[in-house]
């Protein structure tokens, strides 16, 4: 598959988590670079922030895309030719890769460590991570059941109950309307982040009420993410948009209005903790890293360009 095919078929994914699309993501790019028959650097630079904003206009709620980009584009600063530059966008896009793939392991075994003995985990969605902590949890010997909530509108709850199943865990599918009812009989929440912003953590659509109801009931709930999901502050508030209506009613009625997000905001007071590759961060630790985090001039501008499409 040539690359440009690669980003439309990223560009179109609704159902792999951030990592995968990230992972999926600079993999394209190195196709591109690859590719690229630019005539400069900064031909080569422009390519780039073109792809950059159908990207992210696309996957508006992965934070993990944002810091790819702005990887990059720090990559070029000061290369002197072209092949410089396809040196350094080569280098980078690998060292990407291995270092998400490192952290997403020193997540998931972190994240492992909060399991005790015959707790029932409850979890929302299919995120990667959480999967490879309750898979460890299992091949360590403990005993975990688990509660996995359908996650509307795609459903991809339950191929991750398919997947803990298959490798014999005991598991529990609900509705997602049932959260609050089945989260009296949960030790602890585990929930996949695809940003980690100033003001919360925008993950999948539920993930919200789950972590409230979890802080009400006085269940622990944490977020599994990596540094590479860090929003930074310098960019504003992230441009999240609206799915297809018709994932959620397809024949909905004439006068009646269907509204599909993929993402909500779980407001830090919520939240116990982040599991990432760093260890178990406190909310005000993660807006610290907001605080903190550079953003090149060309990610700016390709931040607004998404803006103005959403």
């Amino acid at each position: 598959m040539i690359w440009q095919e690669q980003l439309a078929a990223i560009m179109l994914d609704h159902t792999t988590g951030a990592t995968g699309l990230a992972l999926a993501t600079a993999e394209a790019l190195s196709a591109f670079v690859d590719d690229n028959t630019s005539a400069s650097v900064q031909a080569l630079t422009g390519s780039l922030q073109i792809v950059a904003q159908q990207i992210l206009t696309a996957q508006s709620g992965m934070a993990s895309l944002v810091t790819l980009f702005n990887q990059i584009f720090f990559a070029l600063d000061s290369v002197s030719s072209l092949e410089e530059a396809r040196q350094r966008l080569r280098a980078q896009l690998k060292y990407f890769r291995e270092i998400l793939g490192k952290s997403q392991q020193t997540c998931s075994r972190l994240a492992a460590a909060l399991i005790a003995p015959e707790t029932v985990v409850m979890t929302h969605s299919a995120s990667s991570t959480v999967a490879q902590a309750l898979l460890r949890a299992k091949k360590q010997g403990r005993t975990v059941r688990v509660i996995v909530t359908e996650s509307r509108p795609r459903y991809e709850g339950l191929h991750l109950a398919e997947r803990l199943s298959a490798a014999g865990i005991d598991v529990m599918v609900t509705i997602d309307a049932a959260a609050y009812t089945n989260l009296t009989n949960a030790g602890i929440v585990l929930l996949g982040a695809d940003s980690l912003t100033l003001t919360g953590v925008i993950s999948k659509i539920g993930s919200a009420g789950i972590a409230v109801c979890a802080r009400t009931l006085g269940v622990p709930c944490y977020f599994l993410a990596d540094s590479a999901r860090v929003w930074p502050a310098a960019l504003g508030e992230q441009p999240v948009h609206e799915r297809a209506a018709s994932e959620v009613w397809a024949e909905a009625p004439d006068g009646v209005r269907v509204q599909n997000r993929y993402f909500d905001l779980t407001p830090w007071s919520a939240v116990c903790g982040v599991v990432t590759e760093e260890g178990v961060l406190t909310p005000e630790q993660i807006q610290h890293l907001c605080l903190e985090c550079p953003v090149h001039p060309l990610l700016q501008s390709t931040m607004a360009v998404v803006r103005s499409s959403l």
